[in-house]
């Protein structure tokens, strides 16, 4: 039965699509900022990248999802080649272009929702998991739709002046290496903040608040999917289940 299977092999997903979006960061951190680093290094990687693109693809064609996704899973494969293909600036370049994007894409989501006439992204989120909105939930949610809309900006201005006063290195480590963490560790951090601030009124789970998220990122990218710094297709609708 489908259920059954789909639970066996969620976990050997989960698994690959971390790995895929580890090794790729890995690989162009090491390959911009670490020219010398050892050719087995680099190859051990790439080809653990390899199997974790391969096991993607393959539950991406078995899901019918198409060769859009396959296309997409194929791409972090380039990596490392274009490291070693393209000059220094061609690659800080192309990182630079994709990571201001990501967060304009995320700013746009967000900030569109505070126009007048909107319900807040949050606030709509909080709808759907919530049992109870009350008036504070309201005006929490609000808030925290304005904390995602200024996120995307203060990542690129944080780019920028660690690309323009930083070595390049110090600049690698941020948008490929802390990218993903830090937007993790603010979504759990507010998760914390809400559970403290509104206890007693808000009840819904972290897992409720991230698959809400996922309904969202889902209905805003049309193809489903949002290319990260990296490169691979990353975020809440990016990677197949």
């Amino acid at each position: 039965m489908p259920q059954p299977r789909r639970a066996t092999t969620k976990k050997p997903a989960t698994i690959a699509r971390v790995g895929l979006i580890v090794t790729t960061a890995l690989l162009l951190h090491l390959g911009l900022s670490h020219p010398g680093i050892p050719l087995r290094v680099m190859a051990a990687l790439a080809l653990l990248q390899l199997a974790c693109t391969t096991f993607l693809s393959t539950s991406a064609l078995l899901q019918g999802k198409g060769t859009l996704t396959v296309i997409l899973l194929l791409l972090p494969c380039l990596v490392w080649p274009g490291c070693l293909a393209v000059p220094r600036l061609g690659v800080v370049a192309t990182l630079l272009a994709s990571h201001t994007t990501l967060y304009a894409a995320l700013t746009a989501l967000f900030g569109a929702s505070l126009l007048p006439g909107r319900t807040p992204l949050v606030t709509a989120m909080a709808r759907e998991v919530e049992q109870q909105v009350t008036p504070r939930i309201l005006a929490y949610t609000r808030r925290v739709t304005w904390l995602w809309t200024l996120y995307g900006p203060t990542q690129v201005a944080a780019s920028m002046l660690l690309l323009a006063l930083a070595p390049l290195r110090i600049w690698s480590i941020f948008v490929n290496l802390l990218d993903l963490p830090l937007l993790v560790a603010v979504f759990l951090g507010e998760f914390a903040f809400r559970r403290w601030w509104l206890r007693g009124e808000s009840q819904a789970r972290l897992a409720d608040g991230w698959h809400a998220a996922r309904r969202r990122w889902r209905a805003a990218a049309p193809a489903g999917h949002v290319a990260g710094p990296a490169g691979v297709a990353a975020g809440p609708a990016g990677i197949p289940d």
